[in-house]
């Protein structure tokens, strides 16, 4: 690995004041032009509603690049790459053993690149970064389709040949081809494994062996060049990915190329913008968190139905439909009765520490989802002093708020 790499876990600090060098748990020092570089692409993305690194200012250290919830990799292109990990456990000299539990998290994604993928023979490799693991699982599905067969099909080829064959393209023929009489501009089927789906995922190859920083990962990215040797990369990759067609024996193809659109076209839960940076993948722990709670609380067999597909009610219905007010979860017990569940990926230690904001939305989804309890959940940590308490929004205690938390390493919610 080359030593231009950075970590640092969420909630923490980035700075480029010389005069505090030295890493702690929260501040993380880097170069003028690094720190210039994300800051640019902060503001290239404000625009997006997401803050990925929050600008501000810092006694001591001027300005600093404060990390939110969005977990990740942001990598410059002189290759400098900054991995913002999750902050899980309060287990702090223990950064893999929260990227395990990130990953287990990121399993259950909804919609997700990462759906059913294996992650369990990355564990056992440390100090592997975020962007080495996410390369590792696409080594490890272009090594299941070459096993299962590079596809072949037919493609629509047109030229201007010596050679008659096909259908000759009457128009072009007579615009082309008016004074070379000897020539025939054509249109034919070619069988040919240059087609749009291994374009991309040699796209995608190319593209990875510039950003891997693994030796291991390198070497096998260029053992499959040797395999999609003969076969161009895709021109157009916006159109090469609408060209993709779920044909019979294809099957193969699909994780790869999920994996190949996500490097290629950004496509994951943090879409951004801007050409500041080389690369970028993000993830909001809000909605991993969210996601993976669902499916515990749906694994756990305690509800008859678990929906996150909630329908949409407005706080305000007239006279336009107005501020959707859509909850995460919807658990329908056995005996049809409905709680409205909604997850906050904050660190809460006391009742006392719920914003007045979260409250208010909560009261909302009471009154217009016309439910009698809703459930607030959040990250259990060490320093929890409460884990359990109900609170009413009326006197007769008709309309309740349940505050939990949930426990992701033992996939529960407290007791």
């Amino acid at each position: 690995m080359k030593n231009n790499s950075i970590q640092i876990v969420e909630y923490g600090f980035l700075h480029c004041n010389d005069l505090y060098q030295e890493e702690t748990s929260k501040s993380v020092y880097v170069k003028e032009k690094f720190f210039n570089e994300l800051k640019q692409f902060v503001l290239e993305n404000k625009s997006e509603g997401s803050e990925f690194l929050k600008i501000s200012h810092k006694k001591n250290y001027g300005e600093i690049l404060h990390a939110q919830q969005f977990v990740g990799v942001l990598q410059a292109k002189d290759g400098t790459t900054l991995e913002i990990l999750p902050k899980i456990t309060d287990i702090s000299e223990n950064v893999e053993y929260n990227k395990n539990l990130f990953l287990k998290m990121l399993i259950h994604l909804k919609n997700s690149t990462f759906k059913n993928l294996n992650f369990a023979h990355l564990k056992s490799q440390k100090n592997f970064p975020l962007l080495e693991i996410f390369i590792t699982l696409f080594c490890d599905e272009i090594s299941n389709l070459i096993k299962k067969g590079i596809k072949s099909a037919y493609n629509t080829r047109k030229e201007n040949s010596f050679f008659l064959k096909g259908q000759l393209l009457f128009k072009q023929q007579i615009t082309k081809n008016f004074i070379h009489k000897e020539k025939f501009f054509i249109e034919y089927d070619e069988f040919s494994l240059d087609i749009p789906e291994n374009q991309l995922l040699k796209s995608a190859i190319n593209l990875l062996i510039k950003q891997s920083k693994s030796q291991k990962n390198i070497s096998k990215l260029q053992e499959y060049l040797f395999v999609f040797e003969g076969i161009t990369e895709s021109k157009n990759i916006d159109v090469d990915f609408k060209k993709i067609k779920s044909a019979r024996g294809m099957k193969h193809y699909i994780k790869p190329l999920q994996l190949a659109e996500m490097f290629l076209q950004h496509k994951y839960i943090c879409p951004v913008v801007g050409s500041t940076l080389a690369f970028s993948l993000l993830f909001d722990m809000n909605k991993v968190f969210e996601n993976y709670v669902a499916h515990c609380l749906k694994k756990s067999g305690k509800y008859q139905k678990v929906k996150t597909q909630v329908s949409q009610e407005y706080l305000v219905a007239f006279p336009n439909n107005k501020f959707t007010l859509q909850p995460d979860i919807l658990l329908i017990n056995f005996d049809n009765s409905k709680i409205i569940a909604d997850t906050k990926w904050k660190k809460i230690s006391e009742i006392k520490n719920i914003s007045q904001s979260d409250m208010y939305q909560m009261f909302a989804y009471v009154k217009k989802y016309k439910v009698g309890k809703i459930q607030l959940i959040y990250p259990k940590h060490s320093d929890l002093i409460e884990k359990f308490c109900t609170m009413y929004f009326d006197k007769e205690k008709k309309l309740s708020v349940e505050i939990l938390f949930f426990d992701i390493e033992k996939d529960e919610l407290c007791s």
